[in-house]
């Protein structure tokens, strides 16, 4: 990772957005994820989209992260706390709740001290956790 120091703080540099940040607990977290990503899990940085605006019962929202599988399908909805926040149902809740709209398999929080992974079956609207995130663009179709 990639730090710059400004007159106005301290900046990381975003590999998927190609430009630097304030660098933020969770913006930290954000880009730890992402290194993860493409070092172990080995997925592209071009299928996966950071920070974008969705719809969610009429509200304007932003999810954190969203891996696509080669179909061009949402296949992991991530969402990120910094380090302090602890994570609780209302966090696992929240990403469910941006999930209706992204319609991802699989949904992780993760304050980058804990990380949670859960897999979902939309025909019987229920969930498994897992024990780690999928790795690689192949566990994900």
């Amino acid at each position: 990772m990639s730090f710059s120091d400004t007159p106005d703080g301290r900046h990381i540099f975003c590999h998927i957005r190609r430009r630097f940040l304030v660098s933020t607990p969770e913006e930290l977290v954000r880009q730890l994820m992402i290194q993860y990503l493409i070092h172990e899990g080995n997925y592209a940085k071009g299928i996966i989209n950071i920070e974008r605006s969705i719809v969610v019962n009429g509200l304007s929202r932003r999810f954190d992260i969203v891996v696509f599988d080669s179909q061009g399908d949402a296949s992991i909805l991530i969402e990120c706390k910094a380090p302090t926040i602890e994570l609780k149902q209302q966090t696992f809740d929240q990403v469910a709740a941006y999930n209706l709209e992204v319609k991802a398999p699989f949904l992780v929080i993760t304050n980058g001290l804990h990380t949670y992974c859960a897999q979902i079956d939309f025909e019987d609207r229920s969930y498994v956790m897992l024990n780690e995130l999928p790795i690689s663009s192949k566990s994900i179709g």
